[in-house]
């Protein structure tokens, strides 16, 4: 019995074992995708705040928003990158490469909220980079902040100054020049960008 059961298992090896382990290695593809579709989070904010210096880490930001904004930390996530540099005189090449992400995370539409030195925010916008942030925060809170506006001359608020949001100054962001935040034209997830900026502002 066991000199046939070997006998028919050399036959299949030596004939079937090419599809066999074909057909193992699909499985084993589509049950590592299965589950990694299932556990991963879904993103609900992407932020970029270039050449800020913050005293806090990426992580430290991406769980502090996470926690304060009430998303379901075992099924969603906030990504910030904060490490990437635009003006920054010492940063060399990086800049190119830092400017390749930018461009291409707003291009693919991924991209929620921008930060940037004032002098770079502005030349972006002139390709309709941010958002009128008029049609987007609440009037009372525009009201509040109206010393931090950073308007176009046609009167569009495309960002506001960090330094009127309380809890960007908490992570040391833009302690020192001039900046402006604001969101992204091609955004998906607008309204949630708007419910961020505001909580940046204290709200």
């Amino acid at each position: 019995m066991m000199k046939k059961l070997k006998n028919e298992l050399g036959y299949f090896w030596l004939y079937y074992k090419w599809q066999f382990l074909t057909v193992l290695t699909v499985l084993l593809l589509f049950l590592y995708f299965g589950v990694s579709a299932l556990t991963e989070k879904k993103t609900v904010l992407s932020v970029m705040l270039l050449d800020c210096h913050a005293s806090c880490s990426q992580e430290e930001m991406e769980e502090r928003f996470l926690e304060d904004m009430g998303f379901d930390r075992k099924t969603e996530k906030v990504e910030v990158q904060s490490s990437l540099m635009l003006s920054d005189a010492s940063s060399g090449n990086y800049a190119m490469t830092s400017l390749s992400r930018f461009l291409t995370e707003i291009g693919s539409g991924k991209l929620d909220l921008c930060g940037m030195v004032l002098q770079d925010f502005e030349k972006y916008d002139k390709s309709g980079t941010f958002l009128d942030l008029s049609l987007i925060l609440p009037q009372e809170l525009l009201a509040r902040l109206e010393n931090y506006q950073i308007r176009t001359e046609d009167g569009r608020i495309i960002g506001l100054d960090p330094k009127g949001l309380p809890v960007l100054a908490d992570c040391g962001c833009y302690e020192e020049e001039a900046a402006a935040v604001g969101i992204v034209y091609n955004t998906t997830r607008k309204e949630k960008a708007g419910e961020f900026l505001a909580y940046l502002a204290g709200e």
